[in-house]
């Protein structure tokens, strides 16, 4: 089903408070951490993504696009890029026509917080009322402090392969190029042929070779070279289907593998990647979990593991060493506290990053609490050659203050015997 609205046009008739457009998924879909059974509760974790002028550059993929994670607590992740263009109508025409932004709004969030709750108390509001995730196209007119909801459909549920992603990537022999995700299709290791794969400079050229195919159920992964958001038209068509899409950048050189029939591609959705093996004997997929290369589950959330020191997005609760005593209660005691300071001055960031992939338990809260520490204590400690202005001051500020967010939710998570990777594990870990 979809809805059908009768509402006003919304364009830019002021252009000092240009409309903003975008898409939100109601459920990040992209792995089987979302649970899109609506008759089981969903992860509450809502994608959205925006940009200025006429939505059309949003599903097309024609304009760079800010994306917010939000989940039920009202903790955002923004990731904040250039938006360097717009889509607007022309005058005369009606028709769409790509426009530079001046340098205000190319840096300027596209949503503020305010905006992004409304969407998530909306994205709410329409599951309930639907029983299930939603797609949905929303208009954003901050000069009537007013949000449309101009389209609103089911995200397709699909059972995928069990998760799987690459460690001890050096033990396989092969060339291998890395980009980044657009959709993880449940995040499950691929073995392919070149056949079974369809590749395009833009995900909406791979999208037309795809439809074009008598036997599409056949291919296993899409490959671009230009990157497109993740709640694109494109990428939303590729998702109903159950294909995994890859942004490659150096995307000759993934066509060249392609020229060989033969040749044996090891794709992986969750890590962005692909390797063109080179084995005398093909392997399989049992053999490589065999050998510890291919692990089941999740390395990372399935999102960029990006965050935009945004003063708009960051958290209400500050990094302080009292915050951090607090992940871990034993800290409280003076002497314990002084040998913890001891301990973490030890490592650098690297090293407890390490420690931290292994930890479990008391371990974790530990571990964490360190981290923390460095990245409060470093910056203290250099203030001096830092030289930073306010501006910068409070940008530190604030991506402490997410750390210490994510940090808490990683550990509620654990705590609450949660299955699933946390909603903060890939900026944390």
């Amino acid at each position: 089903f979809t809805p059908v609205l009768i509402q006003r046009m919304i364009g830019e008739s002021n252009p000092q408070a240009l409309p903003k457009c975008g898409v939100m998924f109601t459920e990040d879909c992209q792995s089987k951490i979302a649970t899109l059974d609506s008759s089981q509760p969903t992860s509450g974790i809502t994608v959205v993504q925006a940009a200025y002028g006429h939505n059309e550059g949003v599903v097309s993929s024609l304009i760079p696009v800010d994306s917010y994670y939000i989940n039920q607590q009202h903790n955002i992740i923004p990731i904040i890029r250039p938006k360097t263009h717009r889509m607007m109508p022309t005058e005369i025409s009606g028709e769409l026509k790509l426009v530079a932004n001046n340098s205000r709004p190319a840096v300027t969030p596209s949503l503020n917080a305010g905006a992004v709750i409304s969407l998530k108390n909306f994205a709410e509001k329409l599951e309930q009322f639907y029983g299930g995730p939603m797609d949905v196209e929303f208009v954003v007119n901050e000069e009537e402090n007013t949000v449309y909801i101009v389209q609103a459909r089911p995200l397709v549920a699909r059972k995928f392969e069990e998760a799987m992603y690459l460690q001890n990537q050096h033990l396989l022999q092969g060339e291998v190029l890395k980009g980044s995700t657009i959709g993880a299709a449940g995040g499950s290791l691929r073995l392919v042929k070149p056949s079974q794969i369809v590749f395009g400079q833009t995900l909406g050229e791979a999208l037309d070779k795809y439809q074009e195919l008598q036997n599409p159920q056949e291919i296993e992964a899409i490959v671009t070279g230009r990157h497109a958001p993740s709640t694109s038209h494109w990428a939303t068509v590729f998702h109903n289907e159950g294909k995994p899409v890859l942004h490659l950048p150096q995307l000759d050189n993934f066509q060249s593998w392609l020229q060989n029939p033969d040749a044996s591609i090891l794709v992986s959705p969750q890590q962005g990647m692909a390797i063109n093996l080179k084995f005398e004997k093909e392997p399989t997929l049992e053999n490589l979990q065999a050998s510890n290369i291919a692990v089941k589950g999740w390395v990372d959330y399935p999102a960029a593991p990006l965050i935009s020191a945004s003063l708009q997005f960051q958290p209400k609760e500050k990094l302080t060493n009292e915050a951090i005593k607090a992940l871990y209660p034993p800290l409280s005691n003076n002497e314990k506290w002084l040998n913890f300071q001891k301990y973490a001055g030890q490592f650098d960031f690297k090293e407890l990053l390490q420690q931290l992939h292994l930890s479990q338990g008391e371990d974790l809260q530990i571990g964490l609490a360190a981290l923390l520490y460095k990245f409060k204590s470093v910056p203290v400690r250099h203030a001096g050659t830092l030289e930073l202005d306010p501006e910068q001051k409070q940008r530190l500020e604030a991506l402490q203050s997410y750390a210490f967010m994510l940090a808490k939710d990683i550990l509620e998570n654990v705590h609450a015997n949660q299955t699933t990777r946390p909603f903060a594990a890939n900026y944390c870990l």
